[in-house]
């Protein structure tokens, strides 16, 4: 599915430009539209604070030209304009407050104004953060996710199916073309 969005220009636009835009790509969107949706389906945690690291995903719940490489590296078929929408559950494992920062990279740079900052106290306690994005590439480009944390005690948490519950994936990685 094709949707003509407001149209688009390398130079910063008003926000309510940029607003809109975003509403008719939500609008015009549905999961069976997708282009691919890659998950994170173990817990993740860090060795280190501070310390980037790339998300492994190791489903790919979609396949519709969108492909791994090495686990990280998210890549599309043709060049274009791509909605990347991003989810992760983190959950606690002490009581302190630890922050945690997501981004991230296209071809290994970090991608600015886009990271994303949290908070997470109390022990066992859960979060759920998410953000989208639109990126331009080309054939051969790649897109990664990033997370650290100011501390060890946080963990991207996937959920184990219960009696009456589906399991659930640590992280979501959904990306649909939009232009």
């Amino acid at each position: 599915m094709y949707i003509a969005p407001v149209p688009y220009s390398d130079t910063p636009v008003g926000t309510f430009a940029w607003l809109e835009w975003f509403r008719q790509v939500r609008d015009g969107l549905n999961a069976t539209d997708a282009l691919g949706a890659v998950i994170t389906s173990v817990s993740q945690t860090l060795s280190a604070i501070n310390t980037p690291k790339a998300i492994p995903f190791d489903t790919q719940t979609l396949t519709g030209g969108v492909t791994v490489i090495n686990s990280t590296k998210i890549t599309v078929p043709n060049k274009g304009k791509y909605l990347f929408t991003f989810s992760a559950q983190m959950t606690s494992t002490s009581a302190s407050t630890k922050t945690v920062w997501f981004w991230p990279r296209k071809n290994g740079v970090d991608f600015p104004l886009a990271g994303l900052k949290q908070s997470i106290a109390n022990n066992a306690f859960s979060s759920t953060v998410s953000r989208q994005g639109v990126f331009s590439l080309e054939p051969g480009d790649y897109i990664e996710a990033y997370w650290a944390a100011n501390s060890t005690d946080v963990s991207l948490e996937a959920g184990a199916a219960t009696s009456f519950a589906p399991s659930s994936a640590a992280v979501v990685l959904t990306i649909f073309q939009v232009a």
